[in-house]
């Protein structure tokens, strides 16, 4: 039996955490959440390996920006897919600077959850 994938779910709005997580479910994945960037530096700095990150670029603390330049250029995480979950717009430019260093966007105000849904089978 192969291991268990491992999520982590970083964003300060508890319904979008406990959305996810019910998506997530499904796939029996081991889910680790986050409310801000400081829990989540805490637990990144764990050397806890995750498969999928699902974070929101303004959260209380550290930014989901600064947290995704840590994931990136860290050992244990470079590697796993990150989604960005979010409500703000993002300009051209801001996304262009996530460019090759995310795997999707998630616009919290277009949720679509058979989309959603989609999208973590297929990084799953």
């Amino acid at each position: 039996m192969s291991e268990k994938k491992r999520v982590l779910i970083v964003d300060d709005d508890e319904v979008v955490r406990l959305l996810i997580g019910k998506v997530l479910d499904k796939y029996g994945v081991i889910t680790v959440t986050a409310r801000d960037g400081i829990e989540a530096r805490t637990i990144l700095g764990n050397n806890e390996a995750f498969n999928v990150i699902f974070l929101d670029l303004f959260i209380p603390h550290v930014t989901g920006w600064d947290l995704l330049d840590e994931i990136r250029s860290g050992n244990v995480n470079k590697d796993a897919a990150v989604v960005i979950v979010t409500g703000a717009a993002l300009s051209d430019p801001e996304k262009e600077s996530l460019g090759n260093r995310v795997s999707a966007f998630v616009d919290k105000e277009k949720f679509n959850l058979v989309e959603f849904d989609k999208l973590v089978a297929s990084l799953l």
